[in-house]
């Protein structure tokens, strides 16, 4: 395969305490990276913490070392990330990728079981108009190894707090960010009442 010119990028927080998780979604990232492109330069840039500050950071680092595609598999209230955050992950020309949640709309599975309130608010970065907000699926290949069929995670049932647990995709209406034209212009854009506001 041809090698692209620049390295593909996971930004996570430090890993060095396998009991807060990070150590395995990294391992599952990167393993899903080789897998999809078995000769592309990976990079793992490790922030500092978990701060929206400091995965803002490691983003920026990414960039700054030159990579064209950086994946983040994290997120918070979108309130939580200041200007300067948010200004972290929009460099044109670089594809920045970001989960938008395991636990439903606004969070609802995890939060409703648990007697919570949702957040009335999608996951930071992937509600900002420069990131690639991505969603959860699960995929089915045949037996030659072809795409069979793929379908979005949307198990709102009791909260299961096992890892390999499948959980509902997030996503929702901005409160920070407004509408892309071309996603206004999307076939049904109008039925997901976010008015004015980008849908992550």
């Amino acid at each position: 395969g041809v090698r692209p010119p620049h390295p593909l990028h996971f930004t996570h927080g430090n890993s060095t305490s396998a009991k807060n998780g990070w150590s395995v979604e990294i391992s599952l990232d990167v393993e899903m990276a080789h897998s999809t492109c078995p000769n592309c330069k990976i990079l793992l840039v490790e922030a500092k913490s978990e701060s929206f500050e400091n995965l803002a950071a490691a983003v920026e680092e990414a960039v700054h070392l030159g990579v064209t595609e950086v994946s983040n598999s994290y997120g918070g209230v979108e309130v939580g990330l200041g200007p300067a955050e948010r200004a972290a992950y929009n460099h044109p020309g670089v594809v920045i990728a970001a989960a938008t949640g395991d636990e439903g709309y606004d969070n609802w599975t995890e939060l409703n079981n648990e007697g919570g309130e949702p957040p009335g608010q999608p996951d930071g970065p992937a509600s900002l108009p420069s990131v690639v907000a991505v969603g959860g699926t699960t995929l089915e290949l045949n037996e030659a190894g072809k795409r069979e069929s793929e379908k979005v995670w949307n198990g709102n049932g009791s909260f299961d707090e096992s890892v390999f647990a499948e959980g509902a995709t997030g996503g929702g209406c901005s409160t920070l960010s407004t509408v892309e034209p071309w996603q206004q212009d999307a076939p049904g854009s109008a039925a997901t009442g976010c008015g004015s506001k980008r849908l992550a």
